[in-house]
């Protein structure tokens, strides 16, 4: 079962911290955070945009990390033959960013 929502804890300075859990287990309020950059294909993109539509059509306002978080908390509870399966399914990316165009005047 997945839940999400807004948890507020109405003391005075206290943030309001929007939470996902898979089953009882909370999934996506990291202790600390941290900013990192990963290539994804226009297809995956796609893919995780596709998924926040499903969830907010159900009600849940995702974004993209949170999406990604969720993935990885279900790639964790799966089973290692399926993960294996996966991961032979995976296409490489090439790292980094696209070279610039060069522009002549």
């Amino acid at each position: 079962m997945l839940t999400a929502g807004w948890a507020d804890k109405t003391q005075p300075g206290t943030p309001i911290i929007y939470y996902v859990t898979y089953g009882m287990l909370p999934v996506g309020i990291p202790e600390s955070k941290m900013r990192v950059t990963f290539s994804l294909s226009q297809d995956d993109s796609k893919r995780i945009e596709s998924i926040r539509s499903a969830f907010a059509r159900q009600g849940h306002i995702l974004n993209r990390s949170e999406v990604v978080r969720l993935a990885l908390s279900f790639l964790e509870r799966g089973s290692p033959v399926r993960r294996k399966a996966l991961v032979s399914e995976l296409a490489r990316l090439r790292p980094g960013r696209p070279p610039a165009k060069v522009v002549s005047t």
